[in-house]
């Protein structure tokens, strides 16, 4: 049999029990929850001592987790530099161009 332990136990909560709860990261209605009360009774501490304890593991496993997906992604790729489409002219002076001319044509032919 395994012996208990305090920060097993706490990482236990922190990982299974409403972690994705929106009071979650809340001290006090984290040492509400039946399995910190349990653990606050095992070992006798206060709940409210449970509850943040519970809260800074959270906490700290978020950043790991956010610490192993910037160590995992690939790095940025350079931006590319978009050319100009005629001499002289943005990418988007030929729409302008062609919206012109229907303009145009429109008015000489109504």
């Amino acid at each position: 049999m395994k012996r208990a332990s305090y920060r097993e136990a706490i990482r236990w909560i922190a990982a299974n029990d409403a972690p994705g709860d929106p009071d979650a990261l809340d001290p006090n209605a984290t040492s509400h929850l039946v399995t910190s009360c349990l653990v606050a009774d095992l070992f006798g501490l206060p709940d409210e001592r449970v509850g943040r304890d519970i809260v800074r593991e959270r906490e700290r496993a978020a950043r790991e987790r956010k610490k192993a997906q910037r160590a995992s992604s690939p790095a940025p790729l350079p931006t590319s530099v978009v050319a100009p489409s005629s001499a002289g002219q943005g990418p988007h002076e030929d729409e302008h161009a062609e919206r012109d001319a229907a303009a145009d044509e429109e008015r000489a032919h109504p």
